[in-house]
């Protein structure tokens, strides 16, 4: 199941917060290198960790969250996600039939190879944590552009993403990234109905490695 990350070695720490409307928390995000790439979420509500190939596709994850009363794992063999475990106080263990795309579960970690391949869109697979359903998504590169952090202004990579087919016109959010180290900058999108705040990741700093 999921290696811990202890057992790699940890190349990157970051501090986030997120925000929508008047609620918000910071987590911590860190990158570790082994074999593949190690990737934790830890915050108060709950944490997540990933096991990623170099070239960005997930291969397991696991979601835990006390207060959801929520412990999933999932992992995947060939074009089939296998979960189990516990989603919102219910057991959960069933198959998700996938095609050949990648499994992007972190995009703070996959869309930056996509980035460095330089193509101008691709498509992915992606669950969505409340529901653990999986959504075909596309990428889109949008380029170079300019974003206020704390004040001042700085370059940055925007990709677009979004459902693919029928509903591709009525959803996006979008992501940036520093344009050298490919460092995750900030999300923005929309999680609800009409009139929902407009949900934000934003870089707070980067942590000391340990």
């Amino acid at each position: 199941l999921c290696v811990p990350v202890t057992s790699f070695s940890v190349t990157e720490q970051h501090l986030y917060r997120r925000q929508t409307g008047d609620t918000g928390h910071d987590f911590a995000l860190s990158y570790s290198r082994g074999p593949d790439v190690a990737i934790e979420v830890s915050s108060d509500s709950g944490n997540e960790r990933a096991r990623c190939d170099a070239d960005g596709g997930t291969q397991r994850w696991m979601l835990e969250n006390g207060q959801q009363q929520t412990r999933v794992q999932v992992i995947r063999q060939k074009n089939t996600l296998h979960l189990s475990g516990t989603l919102a106080g219910k057991d959960i263990l069933k198959t998700l039939q996938l095609d050949e795309a990648p499994w992007y579960q972190f995009l703070s970690w996959s869309l930056r190879d996509f980035l460095r391949s330089q193509q101008k869109k691709t498509t992915f697979w992606s669950l969505r944590p409340e529901t653990m359903k999986a959504y075909k998504m596309e990428a889109e590169n949008l380029g170079a552009t300019t974003i206020v952090q704390r004040g001042e202004s700085r370059s940055a990579l925007q990709v677009r993403i979004r459902p693919t087919g029928l509903f591709s016109s009525f959803w996006h959010g979008d992501y940036w990234f520093e344009p050298t180290r490919l460092n995750f900058l900030r999300y923005e999108a929309v999680h609800g109905p009409p009139g929902t705040p407009k949900t934000r990741i934003e870089h707070l700093k980067t942590l000391p490695l340990p």
